[in-house]
């Protein structure tokens, strides 16, 4: 995989800017051209040559770093992560940058330039870089990016024996991500009336959903899963991000009728639905779409696709999370798990799940295989999510070719029939 450093770089700059202007500050639209010891950029190479001259380099910075009063205002730095929370560029007060870094996917820093002997120790993830280990600090553990394993067990293990203790994330640090090195996943709390709320979700790779008492502390008790484990998170479709706000996500609901129903209109008809669960909602959906394709006979599939573009836009009919009139995250019944608890997704998740399967139902019997078509179509909607919400070029190429992890990742379930990976 190769990475344009001068692309990435040119998006970062224009994210700086716009995190500038949110602050109300000014932003000069220069790199920092001061030099330590007129050595420019300050690089570790790992040698203890670097670590003796980095030490020297601090030292004789502690006279120079305290200045009058007046000036500690301005000794204040702005970070810019990337779409893992991971410290990529870091500017001053006046929005120079200060410091660069990237990244091998496990953690390890593979660049690290900086104009300056100040350099931050919050690294991949934002967790604090230990110099004297060469691990990061997680919180419930330690975790050594070289070796691409955590230093010690998970507390939590017990509840999740199907994944390795020690590996990271699952093997898959691109997407996910492990706030704290111990499992958490999706939190709720019991209310009096017997429903549950969503209090807490994290994309760690870990699909249940756990019961927590009122100090937030886990009991143990497991009432079901998820089918992803960032489906009650919201996201941030510049950046590509997974963030939890209960204001925006924590939605409550009845275990025991975890179903919706709606009414929609199109230009020709009127469709319902009523208590459906996830698999009727789903078939629901892909009717409503034949039923359009009959009253307006395109001739060929690029005319389906169009169809279904408009039936699929923000705020028409199949954008069922806004169509229906319901909260976006209202949980749904999406199957069993052997031992009864049931599996549970979003009203968000199914709208792109019907996407998937009615841009399956498209495909032309002899045009091309599976995979080839849904490259060339999603490769479309990919660009369209990026223009719409100035993207900053996150998921590029299969599987999602642009779209968001929580959307992409539902529309391959909805034509595939299964998630990737």
């Amino acid at each position: 995989m190769t990475v344009d450093y001068k692309k990435k770089y040119g998006e970062q700059l224009q994210a700086i800017k716009e995190n500038y202007k949110a602050f109300d500050q000014p932003y000069n639209g220069k790199d920092n051209d001061d030099y330590v010891n007129g050595q420019g950029f300050c690089c570790n190479d790992g040698t203890p040559e670097a670590a003796q001259a980095r030490t020297m380099a601090r030292t004789r910075a502690v006279n120079g770093n305290f200045k009058p009063n007046d000036d500690y205002e301005k000794m204040q730095f702005f970070y810019h992560p990337d779409h893992l929370g991971s410290s990529s560029y870091i500017t001053n007060l006046d929005g120079e940058v200060l410091q660069h870094i990237e990244y091998v996917p496990f953690g390890e820093v593979f660049i690290e330039e900086r104009n300056n002997t100040w350099n931050t120790p919050y690294l991949f993830n934002a967790k604090e870089f230990d110099e004297e280990t060469g691990m990061y600090y997680y919180g419930a553990r330690y975790y050594e990016p070289r070796l691409s394993l955590w230093m010690s067990c998970d507390p939590m293990q017990e509840l999740k024996v199907c994944i390795c203790s020690y590996t990271y994330c699952i093997s898959n640090p691109i997407v996910y991500t492990d706030p704290t090195g111990c499992l958490e996943s999706t939190d709720v709390k019991r209310n009096s009336n017997g429903t549950y709320t969503v209090v807490n979700a994290k994309n760690d790779g870990d699909n249940n959903i756990y019961l927590v008492n009122g100090k937030g502390k886990r009991t143990g008790k497991i009432i079901g899963t998820t089918l992803r484990p960032y489906d009650f998170m919201g996201t941030d479709n510049q950046n590509g991000a997974f963030h939890f706000n209960a204001k925006e996500t924590g939605v409550t609901f009845d275990i025991s009728k975890l179903t919706v129903s709606g009414t929609v209109k199109t230009e020709n008809a009127t469709y319902s639905v009523y208590n459906a669960n996830a698999q009727r909602l789903l078939d629901w959906g892909q009717s409503l779409f034949k039923s359009e394709l009959q009253l307006k006979s395109p001739l060929t599939f690029y005319g389906e696709l169009e169809v279904l573009r408009s039936l699929s836009a923000n705020n028409a009919a199949l954008d069922v999370k806004v169509s229906f009139g319901q909260h976006p995250y209202t949980a749904i019944n999406a199957g069993t798990n052997s031992n009864g608890t049931p599996k549970i997704t979003t009203l968000r998740a199914m709208g792109n799940m019907i996407f998937g399967a009615n841009v399956h139902s498209t495909k032309p019997y002899l045009l091309g295989t599976p995979n080839w078509y849904y490259s060339k179509v999603m490769g479309e909607v990919g660009k369209y999510n990026q223009s719409q919400n100035s993207g900053l070029g996150y998921n590029k190429g299969f599987p999602y070719f642009g779209e968001h992890t929580y959307s992409g990742s539902y529309i391959y379930y909805g034509y595939y029939g299964k998630f990737y990976k």
